[in-house]
């Protein structure tokens, strides 16, 4: 899958060039870390982190456009692939996550890599993200954590109250991303 990757994404080839950074390495899996404003921790009060690893920023090859890159692997690449990502929030969290390095990104091109018993697939997306994306996101965001602390605080600073408070749960498609949790959960494991 690697030597197919460069084959096909060859970083000397590529129409996305990486962007360099002050001190001159490449943008490639770089981290990001910023305070979500409006969230305290619930014992040393100070801001909750939301953080992040970007696979590669870069500049799409004579535009001067900006994109960042995810590379996505999985067993099957087929023609629903690219409805995974309009409402991800992964990207919209890398645009956020982007500036902290001063870079403004907006677009990113996710790149599949489908590993077959018999061949390596792949294919491509383009996901494009408004302000008003981030800024409905990042509200989101904020609102989640602030719940998930307000949860944590009953359960666990007051005992009493929090013997049934109820843990918001997502059941959509968290169940089977990375890897199918669910389905290795036996029927006999006390979960």
């Amino acid at each position: 899958a690697i030597e197919s990757y460069f084959e096909r994404w060859s970083l000397d080839h590529d129409d996305i060039r990486p962007l360099e950074l002050p001190d001159g390495t490449l943008f490639i899996e770089k981290t990001f870390a910023f305070p979500i404003d409006g969230t305290s921790h619930p014992v040393t009060n100070k801001p909750i982190i939301y953080a992040g690893r970007l696979d590669m920023l870069g500049q799409w090859k004579d535009t001067g456009l900006n994109i960042g890159i995810d590379e996505k692997t999985t067993g099957q690449l087929g023609d629903s692939w690219h409805n995974n990502w309009p409402l991800r929030g992964q990207f919209t969290g890398y645009c956020r996550g982007s500036e902290e390095y001063g870079f403004r990104i907006r677009n990113f091109h996710i790149r599949g890599i489908g590993i077959l018993k018999e061949k390596i697939t792949f294919a491509e997306d383009i996901q494009r993200r408004e302000q008003w994306q981030i800024d409905v996101w990042l509200e989101q965001l904020r609102k989640d954590v602030n719940r998930a602390v307000r949860t944590y605080q009953r359960m666990c600073l007051e005992p009493e109250l929090g013997l049934h408070t109820h843990w918001d749960q997502n059941f959509d498609s968290v169940c089977s991303s990375y890897g199918g949790w669910l389905n290795r959960v036996r029927d006999d494991d006390p979960f």
